[in-house]
């Protein structure tokens, strides 16, 4: 996942779908450590909220049991796919072990959506709290909020990331003994864990935004210790130009440095255009809003940089004005006929000069070439403006396919494999062996 959420992982990210009106039927698979499909697997479909709809918040959409071929069927009904909305599948079956997957549910089209979720054999995560003084932090909630498995041999695309809702029925929680101490049973042995606690004083942990954070917690069964600071807090308010407030979307906070234990947080604004961040490790911070899907084309929110956070304090940073959204609608066309080959891309943006990115909004049909790095169109926009520009894509041709065969260590076909062409400055093209294990991926020529 881009939005605000492009720094938390999307690897492991399965797309179910996209555009039309017909509920989403899906077929999700799950696979052992040795990667064979599991019968009787127990399966839950969770819908994470989105801040920016309006009505939204974490659901358990769907829970089975794979059949004997190893897969899980269900179909999604319309209201939860009638927007972009994101979501976890969790997987697990006793004595095999427990995974998951982040996925993102989109408008279908009807046709069958399908995933996978490899399980992992089940670990403990042993963890003790401590205050600020070194004493135990006893007493304290705990939930798993986020899990990163180890980085796939294949590659970073590969290695499962997701998140978990803050649901009684997911588990993974519990509360701090008088020393400080919990175990967290049944997890993914090896994840790298991202916990919150409800001690209001004290702030969140570092590395929400380092899947790989090197002082995470670890369902490796032995003890870790994480020593909490005071914590301090952020507020505000969201406004139109003439200081009504406005009431819906959200607001988010991110560390601006340092980036390897970045720290952040989203929420929504009250009816009085509102919002309080709490529990905020002391750093400086960017504060964002995106307003509701159904004003985005009016109204474009303020970005405040630098504003910091101290603890035992809070950080009032007054008004954020909003202003009218300036809508650039770029075409999509076939370079050599002019053709439109897609629907076209709609920007929101703040008055001033922006580049504009095919690859940051689409993965390039098949039929044409994908842009290189120099293909950023420059604008520039006033407040409310419409303006139309173009994206012209290269079609597909038999010179610009790069064809070839990856074998394992013992001489035979490797499916899955991942393959990246690099071009002349390393940019990167990767591309996926299939199950015929050929691979062929554009050039950038």
């Amino acid at each position: 996942m881009k939005s605000i959420f492009a720094f938390i992982f999307v690897v492991g990210f399965g797309v179910l779908s996209s555009q039309g009106a017909a509920p989403l039927p899906i077929e999700c698979t799950v696979l052992s450590p040795k990667d064979e499909p599991v019968a009787g697997a127990e399966v839950t479909f969770i819908l994470r909220p989105n801040y920016n709809q309006e009505a939204e918040k974490d659901e358990i959409l769907a829970t089975g049991s794979t059949d004997a071929a190893g897969v899980f069927r269900m179909t999604l009904p319309d209201r939860a796919v009638e927007a972009m909305k994101y979501g976890t599948v969790l997987a697990s079956k006793t004595d095999v072990g427990i995974g998951g997957v982040a996925a993102a549910f989109v408008r279908p089209d009807g046709k069958l959506a399908k995933l996978s979720v490899k399980l992992f054999p089940a670990a403990e995560c042993r963890v003790r709290l401590l205050r600020p003084d070194g004493s135990p932090a006893a007493g304290v909630k705990l939930r798993v909020d986020q899990c990163t498995m180890p980085e796939d041999s294949r590659g970073f695309m590969y290695t499962a990331n997701y998140l978990l809702p803050n649901l009684p029925e997911i588990g993974w929680r519990g509360i701090t003994d008088h020393e400080g101490r919990y175990v967290i049973p049944n997890l993914p042995s090896g994840a790298f864990l991202y916990l919150r606690h409800d001690a209001e004083d004290m702030a969140q942990l570092p590395g929400r935004y380092m899947g790989h954070f090197k002082d995470a917690p670890r369902a490796l069964g032995e003890e870790s210790e994480h020593r909490l600071v005071a914590a301090g807090s952020l507020r505000g308010r969201i406004s139109l130009p003439d200081g009504t407030p406005v009431k819906g979307g959200a607001v988010y906070l991110l560390e601006e440095h340092p980036y390897v234990t970045a720290y952040g947080e989203q929420l929504r604004v009250d009816a009085e255009g509102r919002f309080q961040f709490r529990q905020v490790p002391p750093s400086s911070y960017k504060v964002s809003y995106r307003g509701p899907e159904k004003d985005e084309a009016r109204w474009i929110g303020d970005t405040l940089p630098q504003q910091p956070v101290q603890a035992g304090k809070t950080t009032d940073v007054g008004d954020l004005k909003l202003s009218p959204t300036a809508v650039v609608t770029a075409r999509v066309l076939d370079a050599e006929t002019g053709k439109e080959i897609e629907k076209p891309i709609l920007f929101h943006l703040k008055a001033g000069t922006h580049q504009l990115y095919y690859r940051s909004q689409r993965v390039v049909p098949a039929t044409h070439l994908p842009p290189g790095r120099d293909d950023a169109l420059s604008v520039q926009v006033a407040a409310g403006e419409q303006k139309s520009v173009e994206f012209r894509l290269k079609p597909q041709k038999a010179e610009n396919l790069a064809r070839g065969i990856v074998l394992d260590e013992a001489g035979k076909p490797a499916a899955g494999a991942l393959v990246q062409l690099l071009g002349d400055d390393d940019f990167s093209f990767p591309s996926i062996c299939d199950d015929e294990v050929e691979q062929q991926k554009a050039s950038p020529c």
